[in-house]
């Protein structure tokens, strides 16, 4: 037949999720092998919060409590040192930690793939997008750090993954998956601690629209608010009840004493940042303390209750100037690699 290729010419190889997966692990795998085989230091591994995660990890794997310090953890939450208990257990908490992040990272490049499958219908859209996520630096980076970074966006792949397909085949156990991926990853990093309300008042909105259609639809932000709240409320009684903490995580009170009141007081003294900070006692309870010794006595909570109300204190007081400290954080987040 004119036109036809002959009998022996090879077929066309086409690029299919499994090539792009194992780009994704290959980077990720021979970034961290490196880095070992140079360093020969676990401790390559780890960066600035790191510790105070591996605490509470042996602390969940040994006792099954979240304490720190001997005292219940209120700063940080359990859900990303659950994943290092198992390297705890098998006593190679960095090697573990990281094949799981490493892992979990090529779960996130698939997941990447199937919501571009579900937005835009098309294999060759899917791929790209998947590739891009593949190679982009800092995915490759953050597997190979005990830090929450990973652990997190998978997550937050697997909620957008589960509420698409929720709103295109109006299927329960997918509203239930995205309700428990948010829940997961507030525990993870309490960035997301209100987003559920928001994306309640969404499903909200959607049933009202197509209420005398499908009445049934109600149900779903019902359904998803309870879900994805009942889980950050019990961790609230629990920081109540044990460490007088009326918050789910006090690392916002952290935040706003020891960073943003930091940043305006610094700024209204024309002295460093971090020698405010330090002044401060951000790393030092001692420090902290010599400035304030009645709070020795108190609980935890109270605490870093005071610290929350007093950065508020600081900032609200001065708030076209540290709108001007935010703006400029912003610009330099987004240009300075």
């Amino acid at each position: 037949m004119v036109g036809s290729p002959p009998a022996s010419a090879p077929r066309a190889r086409r690029v299919h999720i499994g090539h792009v997966l194992l780009l994704a692990f290959a980077l990720r795998a021979l970034l961290a092998l490196s880095a070992l085989a140079v360093t020969r230091d676990l401790g390559i591994f780890h960066s600035l919060d790191t510790d105070s995660y591996i605490d509470g990890a042996r602390s969940l794997a040994t006792s099954g409590r979240f304490v720190i310090g001997g005292l219940y953890e209120i700063v940080r939450t359990p859900g990303y040192p659950l994943v290092l208990v198992p390297g705890v257990w098998l006593g190679q908490l960095e090697l573990v930690g990281v094949a799981l992040q490493i892992a979990i990272s090529c779960l996130t490049v698939y997941l990447v793939y199937r919501v571009a499958l579900l937005l835009y219908g098309l294999e060759s859209a899917a791929l790209w997008a998947a590739l891009l996520y593949a190679v982009e630096p800092l995915s490759v980076l953050f597997a190979s750090k005990i830090l929450t970074e990973t652990l997190f966006t998978a997550l937050v792949a697997l909620f957008l993954y589960c509420v698409l397909r929720y709103y295109q085949e109006r299927s329960l156990p997918y509203l239930i998956g995205a309700a428990l991926a948010v829940a997961a990853s507030t525990f993870v990093r309490p960035i997301n601690l209100y987003f559920p309300v928001v994306v309640a008042a969404v499903l909200l909105l959607w049933a009202l629209v197509a209420i005398r259609k499908e009445p049934r639809r109600l149900l779903a932000p019902v359904l998803f608010l309870v879900l994805s709240v009942l889980p950050v409320g019990l961790w609230q009684v629990r920081n109540a009840d044990l460490a007088s903490y009326n918050g789910f995580s006090a690392i916002s009170d952290v935040n706003w004493y020891f960073y943003q009141g930091a940043a305006v007081t610094a700024t209204l003294e024309g002295v460093p940042y971090y020698t405010v900070q330090d002044r401060l006692g951000y790393g030092d309870r001692k420090i902290y303390f010599a400035s304030h010794p009645e709070q020795a006595a108190w609980p935890p909570g109270k605490v870093y209750e005071y610290m929350g109300k007093e950065g508020r204190r600081i900032v609200f007081s001065h708030v076209p100037l540290y709108a001007s400290i935010h703006l400029k954080g912003i610009f330099k987040t987004l240009t300075n690699p």
